[in-house]
């Protein structure tokens, strides 16, 4: 049997690892959501350390999941890349939720919708 066959005849027939499965692990989203954006930028996890006035493993840890980082930090890191931190809540209508974010897609299970780090200028010319 195939793996993708396999995981579909588990989320169909067995409710705890479909509750497994679905469940969301924001550490590890935002990790990659701060790795990718760094990435884009060219900055490497010593530089933004010392632009958020830190040190490199807290970048790391970051990144790799191993802690949610704060809503204070991810303001400072977005601030740092020349972005702009967006939280969105949606309504969830099925068990996962698209997300974009520059030409990104993925899935995330849960009626919260993160869209993090998103590219900022502050010459747009809005009205509000």
């Amino acid at each position: 049997m195939k793996f993708k066959d396999l995981k579909q005849t588990l989320l169909e027939s067995n409710a705890d690892f479909r509750k497994k499965y679905y469940t969301r692990n924001l550490a590890l989203e935002l990790g990659h959501l701060i790795t990718l954006h760094r990435v884009r930028k060219g900055v490497t996890q010593e530089e933004l350390a010392v632009l958020l006035g830190t040190q490199q493993p807290s970048v790391a840890r970051a990144e790799r999941g191993k802690v949610v980082p704060s809503v204070t930090f991810l303001e400072r890191v977005a601030e740092k890349l020349g972005m702009l931190l967006v939280i969105d809540f949606r309504e969830a209508s099925t068990h996962t939720i698209g997300i974009t974010i520059g030409s990104q897609r993925g899935y995330v299970a849960s009626p919260i919708q993160l869209n993090a780090l998103i590219p900022y200028s502050t010459n747009q010319n809005t009205t509000y």
